[in-house]
């Protein structure tokens, strides 16, 4: 065995170990789930294991057509006399559908203050102008 795939054994086999620690943790005190390697059972046991986890993955992989739009009946129409393949093809578009102005909670504001003095033939007076922007 290389070290790559021992490597690879030994992350497969610490998630597992991580992913049991979780089970356990949700299934009652009484359970405790274990790898098959590490329990002893019968032969036939392992087929029924098999038959299990099989079983579970084809009503997964089931479950995931139905949700791209491939229920029973176009299942049960596809020609079982040759090989099938299935090719997903997705896109996606953008489209505009209208523009929104909202205020935006902020705590802060601020104030601009711009003072003029102007002399003309009435005589002197000053101007300001405030220029005032509240963010919310």
């Amino acid at each position: 065995m290389t070290i790559n795939n021992s490597f690879q054994l030994l992350s497969f086999n610490r998630k597992v170990q991580d992913a049991l620690q979780t089970v356990e943790r949700t299934l009652e005190l009484e359970r405790k789930p274990q790898l098959a390697s590490d329990v002893d059972h019968t032969y036939g046991a392992k087929y029924a294991l098999v038959n299990l986890t099989s079983n579970t993955s084809i009503i997964a992989i089931i479950s995931c057509l139905n949700k791209l739009g491939l229920d029973s009946i176009v299942l049960q129409s596809i020609d079982r006399s040759k090989p099938c393949t299935l090719r997903f093809d997705a896109s996606t578009t953008a489209k505009f559908i209208k523009e929104v102005t909202v205020d935006v909670p902020v705590q802060r504001s601020y104030e601009e203050t711009e003072t003029t003095n102007s002399k003309s033939k009435k005589g002197t007076f000053e101007q300001t102008k405030t220029k005032v922007m509240k963010v919310r």
